[in-house]
């Protein structure tokens, strides 16, 4: 797999039935704030790869632009982290759906997240890599 930093529309998920199916059969990852991370790792014949979703809530980012800055900003961030992710899912036959929610009252910058994302793109390929099983408890950063 080459190095080209991609998000694809095959690994865009808009289906309300899967992600429904997400927060109601997946699993959390709370370790770091502001971003939840919901995902379910799967194994799949036909399918092998990513899933994502991003979504910002209403009631937490009150305007429509800040709303879209912040998606923007969190889907830039995975797609320059989640190559290392996508290979590990491409050599062990898996598939996994993510779900990233933002959850605070503020407009977050690029730079401030992207410590957090490669901490959660690093944690999620340890879950692939260990199908399913996080080594570590530990759920803060340590820059």
């Amino acid at each position: 797999m080459s190095a080209v930093f991609t998000y694809q529309k095959e690994e865009r998920l808009c289906d309300r039935r899967i992600i429904e199916y997400l927060f109601s059969n997946g699993d959390k990852l709370q370790c770091c704030f502001p971003l939840r991370i919901v995902y379910l790792l799967t194994t799949r014949d036909k399918l092998c790869g990513s899933a994502v979703f991003v979504t910002v809530p209403k009631k937490k980012i009150k305007r429509a632009v800040d709303r879209n800055y912040m998606k923007r900003v969190i889907r830039e961030l995975y797609r320059t982290t989640s190559i290392p992710l996508k290979q590990a899912l491409l050599d062990n036959n898996r598939y996994m759906i993510v779900g990233f929610v933002f959850a605070d009252n503020r407009v977050w910058s690029f730079n401030e997240l992207q410590p957090k994302m490669r901490y959660i793109a690093d944690k999620l390929l340890e879950i692939v890599v260990n199908n399913g099983k996080a080594i570590s408890d530990r759920c803060f950063l340590t820059d």
